[in-house]
């Protein structure tokens, strides 16, 4: 008998590999390095689009202004300026609005106004105020 043992037990291994700290910053700068020389070429590519927009959109404004003759009439005549809020609405603010004295003293004087109400009631309703007599 020279057969080979029977295994006893399967042992199945399974490793994984967790890059360093330093491996996972080297990665990472060089992945902004990359997009940064990608967004680098994408403005430099704008930027000469810009200019050479602006440079034909001023050649021909150039030309249009010595094709076109003067506007017979000027743009925006139609366009009345107001004079400004209507008299109710000025009232309005300077009487009751959220910048007018009255609100603005209201709080300081809303003291004073409760003080008096008090001092007239006990004054000409005093009696009303008044402990029962006793009996």
């Amino acid at each position: 008998p020279d057969s080979p043992p029977a295994p006893l037990c399967t042992l199945v291994l399974s490793l994984t590999f967790a890059p360093g700290l330093a491996l996972r910053q080297e990665r990472l700068y060089t992945a902004l390095n990359a997009a940064s020389a990608t967004k680098l070429s994408a403005m430099d590519d704008l930027r000469r689009a810009a200019t050479e927009s602006s440079r034909a959109r001023a050649r021909s404004a150039v030309r249009a202004v010595e094709a076109a003759p003067a506007a017979a009439v000027n743009p925006g005549f139609l366009q009345k300026k107001g004079a400004g809020p209507s008299p109710l609405v000025r009232a309005w603010k300077k009487v009751a609005g959220p910048q007018s004295l009255l609100r603005r003293a209201w709080p300081i004087a809303k003291n004073y106004v409760l003080f008096g109400v008090a001092a007239a009631l006990m004054h000409w309703r005093g009696d009303a105020l008044a402990l029962p007599a006793p009996v």
